[in-house]
């Protein structure tokens, strides 16, 4: 069995349904879109720290000296419907932080390939100087799509991604699912639906997403940001580019003993930061922030 192959196997066996690997080169047309896309301040206040890894996510070899090749891999997220259509959280938030429990199998899948003959090989999850969905796609796992997710054969885009670079290199890298299943085409529902209007093309504008306003935004919203945020019933994050996709009529409940935070409407939010951060200590939610999530719902679902 090839090095890739034990991989592959070792990393199902973690529960990763979907895999691939590829080479770290990224295209000069990716580069040139990201710094463009900085340049444009699309990227709103997280152009600062986002600009600060630029060199990094154009050439992964400054992450890890003599990596060849980056290993991806995906997992379904899609916990189901929401019951309340106020005070909205994005799906991947109705659990615990996936940050966590992904990040404890992809050190498992590196200590695996250290066995293998790289002790060096460097795991993220969202948090590193990564283009993550760009490789994805590039790995086989999927194409992106107009409202800039991964879009994938068995479960749409309703999928948490992570990648492991590697100084092994292989002989023949494994697509994993192949791209047989079509793209978006004419179809321009998420682009349509964006109650902001932050989608163009394959291009987001996070001044104008919902996600970034709810999640990412520090202090008060601006008339502007209220008047769009008034719009809908998402107060921390976003689904609904995913929700209209009509590649997500293959999404597919996953299994969980946990109780769904599915909104904040009906949530009795602590009235002091120390206690919110106790009560939403493994919850994806506190990247808001106390002030942030109080903001949030005064804009979007007023009580």
């Amino acid at each position: 069995m090839k090095i890739i192959e034990k991989i592959h196997s070792y990393a199902t066996s973690l529960g990763f349904q979907l895999f691939g690997a590829t080479d770290t080169r990224v295209d000069d047309t990716e580069v040139r879109f990201f710094y463009d896309w900085l340049a444009d301040g699309k990227a709103g206040d997280m152009s600062g720290w986002l600009g600060r890894s630029a060199d990094k996510r154009s050439d992964p070899a400054l992450i890890l000296p003599g990596a060849r090749s980056i290993i991806m891999v995906g997992r379904n997220y899609y916990p189901g419907d929401h019951v309340m259509q106020t005070g909205r959280v994005a799906r991947y938030a109705w659990y615990d932080d996936y940050h966590s429990a992904m990040g404890a199998d992809l050190q498992k899948l590196a200590d695996y390939i250290a066995v293998l003959g790289d002790s060096d090989a460097r795991w993220y999850v969202d948090t590193g100087p990564i283009f993550e969905r760009y490789f994805a796609a590039k790995a086989g796992l999927g194409f992106i799509g107009k409202n800039t997710c991964l879009i994938t054969k068995d479960f749409g885009s309703w999928v948490l991604i992570g990648s492991i670079l590697t100084k092994l290199e292989f002989d023949n890298y494994d697509a994993g699912n192949q791209l047989d299943f079509g793209r978006c085409g004419e179809c321009r529902k998420c682009i349509d639906a964006c109650p902001t209007g932050a989608l163009s093309g394959q291009c987001l504008d996070a001044r104008k997403c919902v996600s970034y306003l709810t999640i990412e935004k520090r202090g008060e919203f601006s008339p502007e940001e209220k008047e769009m945020l008034g719009s809908q019933d998402f107060c921390f994050g976003c689904d609904i580019c995913q929700e209209v996709c009509p590649h997500n009529i293959r999404a597919r409940n996953i299994d969980s003993a946990e109780t769904p935070l599915s909104n904040l409407a009906s949530v009795e939010i602590p009235s002091n930061e120390t206690d919110f951060n106790k009560q939403f200590r493994t919850s994806p939610v506190k990247r808001a922030q106390w002030a942030g999530i109080l903001r949030n719902l005064k804009v979007t679902s007023p009580r």
